[in-house]
């Protein structure tokens, strides 16, 4: 039996259950039933009550078997090697890793079992431990969100994006080519799976004539200055003879 209790400074090895502690406590952490087996905890008012757990630091909690909290205020109740670092973090998933101020552990983690949707790797952004937040979540399954706790594609960002690389410039969109390769365009050929202008502009080699296939939709054009056309126009034909060659019938309600 512990023959110290209760506050004080203190370092001891207890062989009983093979546990070491250092450093000031103002609270029974250190009594014989808050001590893990096989668990080290030193600093101030630190705790390791899971079995092999590891604390450092200022008010840390090793919960979980074979966790690790390190700190100030941090707590691993994971178990098999769950880790906390930082400023308030919490690392309830099994198995995983919290790092920054404040994360949101996600109420919903599973602390003996791997789950597929259960955080991996949490970096908090919080305030306090009234407002948790996370600047990034990577879930077991490896799905990374940005600015939201649960991605459901391997990227998911809940904000703006902003990509400087390659040549980005005004009026630009992000392409990709067969092969997933990302380049900045100023219209691609394909845009949301509707074709646009620059897919048709080349009909028949450049110089020989340009066509708009509009396959998503009729083709408007929008504004005061209307469409001015300086060649022929054709309606129903793509050769022209005339100013206006229309192939089929015409209807007016007013001229």
């Amino acid at each position: 039996m512990l023959s110290l209790s209760g506050p004080g400074s203190r370092m001891f090895y207890y062989p009983r259950k093979g546990a070491f502690r250092s450093g000031t406590i103002n609270n029974a952490n250190w009594d014989e039933d808050s001590i893990g087996i096989y668990s080290t905890s030193a600093g101030y008012d630190t705790k390791a009550t899971g079995a092999a757990g590891t604390s450092f630091g200022i008010a840390t909690n090793a919960s979980g078997q074979g966790s690790v909290a390190m700190g100030a205020y941090s707590e691993a109740s994971g178990s098999d090697g769950a880790t906390a670092i930082g400023n308030g973090t919490i690392a309830q998933s099994y198995s995983s890793l919290a790092l920054g101020m404040y994360n949101d552990p996600i109420a919903s983690s599973n602390s003996t079992a791997s789950v597929p949707t259960d955080p991996l790797v949490t970096i908090g952004n919080g305030s306090n431990a009234l407002n948790r937040s996370n600047a990034l979540t990577l879930l077991k399954n490896g799905n990374l969100g940005l600015g939201t706790n649960t991605p459901s594609e391997k990227l998911e960002v809940n904000g703006q994006v902003r990509i400087t690389g390659g040549t980005p410039g005004a009026g630009k969109v992000l392409t990709s080519d067969a092969n997933g390769t990302a380049s900045w365009q100023f219209i691609p050929s394909t845009l949301f799976g509707a074709t646009t202008l620059d897919s048709a502009y080349d009909y028949g080699g450049p110089g020989v004539g340009r066509i708009i296939n509009a396959t998503h939709g009729a083709v408007y054009v929008n504004g005061p200055d209307g469409l001015h056309v300086a060649d022929s126009v054709g309606i129903g034909t793509t050769n022209p003879l005339a100013q206006l060659d229309v192939n089929g019938q015409i209807q007016n309600c007013r001229w």
